[in-house]
């Protein structure tokens, strides 16, 4: 189980090797690994663009304007880790919650190990043009500490005001 917390390099499963075997073999290796994860923290960050123009559609049965992006997750210092769950909305012209009752978007699971990066992509149809997405991404770094970050793409055409 030791090799299995190790692996997954989280404050959780070290605790959870810790409260099973309280007298393990590794338990000093876990106590020392599990209290450097809550000294530290994640600074979480995302790049994705502010603006996305609408372009002919991949998609047969849809028509154009296609607004696809791209977002890419990073930690800044990149020495702990972190993963974030999305959910959001998506806007029309008029500042409204597109669909009956504004649908609530949920976006996958993103994990970002120390160093790396991890991308995520998205599209929206023609219906929205003029119009915004925005989602919250939440979760927690390997420490346990909240992780939020927040994510606002304008969806322009040529008649966009």
């Amino acid at each position: 189980m030791y090799d299995e917390a190790k692996k997954e390099d989280w404050y959780s499963a070290y605790e959870e090797y810790i409260k099973k075997f309280p007298k393990g073999l590794f338990l000093y290796e876990a106590t020392e690994r599990l209290e450097w994860l809550k000294s530290h923290k994640a600074i979480a960050g995302a790049d994705y663009p502010s603006d996305v123009f609408g372009i002919e559609s991949p998609y047969s049965n849809l028509s154009s304007p296609f607004f696809p992006w791209k977002t890419t997750f990073y930690e800044k210092g990149g020495s702990i880790g972190y993963k974030v769950k999305g959910t959001g909305w998506v806007y029309d012209r008029n500042g409204d919650r597109w669909g009956p009752g504004g649908y609530q978007i949920t976006r996958e699971e993103i994990t970002v190990k120390p160093g790396q990066k991890s991308m995520t992509d998205y599209w929206c149809a023609d219906y929205l043009k003029c119009g915004y997405a925005y989602f919250i991404w939440e979760g927690e770094d390997a420490g346990g500490h909240p992780v939020r970050i927040v994510e606002h793409v304008n969806l322009k055409y040529s008649d966009c005001k």
